[in-house]
């Protein structure tokens, strides 16, 4: 799960989604580090495609469909650990 030093950047990835996403995407208060954005969020695999072209271009890391199942990235935090990592 996402440490401290990671906690901007899952506040980036927040409003990275907020942008992307044409709907209203509601947020629960408190920590967001384990939402899972397919689950919690209610994402749909257009948005999460969206999603990832934006943190591709923003954040010059790119994330494959596999690699998004397969280290858990649709959770905040690890997504948020794995951007950290890759930079």
């Amino acid at each position: 799960m996402s440490n401290d030093n990671n906690k901007d950047l899952v506040l980036e990835l927040i409003n990275l989604i907020k942008d992307a996403n044409t709907d209203q995407i509601i947020f629960p208060e408190g920590d967001a580090t384990g939402l899972n954005l397919q689950n919690d969020l209610e994402l749909d695999s257009l948005d999460l495609i969206n999603i990832l072209f934006r943190i591709e271009k923003d954040y010059g890391v790119k994330i494959s469909g596999d690699e998004l199942i397969e280290k858990e990235l649709l959770v905040l935090g690890n997504l948020a650990d794995h951007i950290a990592a890759s930079k």
